[in-house]
C-alpha cells in the first residue's frame, strides 16, 4: 500500500539547479522533503529520495541504500530483469510523459525527475509544494546544477522538460495543491516565484 506520509503538509521538492549553490541545506532538516537525484548527498534528513531512471540507481546504489530515508522511489523503467532491486526501493509504474495519473502506484515523468517528484508529492498527500533548485535553465556561469552534474551531454530544458510542466497545472489545482517556485530566476513560470527565504517563511 502506498503511504500518504505527507498528508496535508507542505512538501519541499529539492532538485539540483544552480540556484542552490551555497544554500544551507540544514535549513530543511525539520521539514518534509523529497530529495531529487543527487540532492540526497547533502540532505541526510530527507524522508523521501526520488530518481527516475535505473542508470542513476546503478551509479549511486551504495549511497542510496545507506541513506536513512524511509521512502526511496523510482520508476519501473530501464531496470534489467536480472537486477536485484532492494525491497526498500519502491518502483512506481510509469504511465507516460505528461499529465497526472491519479493511480497512487503510478507516475508520469515529464522528461525530468523534478516533474515526477511533484507528482509523487501529491500521491504522498502534499497540499503545498515548494520547489527548490527547479531552475530549468543554466546559470549565467553556464552551470546546470549546484553540484558537478552527471557527466552527460547538456540538456535542452526549453524543449525537453519545460513544456510538460504545463500539463500539471490543472490537475494540481483541482486537488487544491498550491505550488511555490523558490527560484526567482527559474524559467518555470507556471507558478508563483519567490526567494528561498520568502518561500520558507510562507
Amino acid at each position: 500500500m502506498i503511504p500518504r506520509i505527507y498528508e496535508g503538509q507542505t512538501v519541499h521538492v529539492v532538485a539540483g539547479g544552480p540556484s542552490l549553490a551555497g544554500f544551507d541545506f540544514s535549513r530543511l532538516n525539520d521539514r518534509a522533503v523529497i530529495a531529487v537525484n543527487r540532492t540526497f548527498e547533502v540532505m541526510p534528513a530527507a524522508q523521501v529520495l526520488y530518481w527516475s531512471d535505473a542508470r542513476f540507481f546503478r551509479s549511486w546504489r551504495r549511497e542510496i541504500i545507506r541513506h536513512p530515508a524511509p521512502w526511496k522511489a523510482s520508476l519501473d523503467l530501464d531496470y534489467q530483469a536480472e537486477e536485484l532491486v532492494p525491497p526498500e526501493i519502491h518502483l512506481y509504474r510509469c504511465t507516460g510523459r505528461a499529465g497526472f495519473d491519479p493511480d497512487p502506484a503510478s507516475l508520469r515523468h515529464g522528461n525530468n525527475s523534478a516533474y515526477a517528484a511533484m507528482h509523487l508529492a501529491v500521491h504522498l498527500g502534499a497540499r503545498r509544494i515548494i520547489l527548490l533548485g527547479v531552475d530549468m535553465r543554466f546559470s549565467p556561469e553556464g552551470r546546470s546544477h549546484f553540484h558537478e552534474g552527471y557527466g552527460m551531454l547538456p540538456v535542452d530544458f526549453a524543449k525537453s522538460m519545460l513544456p510538460h510542466f504545463r500539463t500539471l497545472v490543472k490537475p494540481l489545482a483541482s486537488f487544491g495543491v498550491e505550488v511555490i517556485n523558490a527560484s526567482p530566476a527559474s524559467a518555470l513560470k507556471l507558478w508563483p516565484r519567490m526567494s528561498i527565504d520568502e518561500a520558507l517563511a510562507a
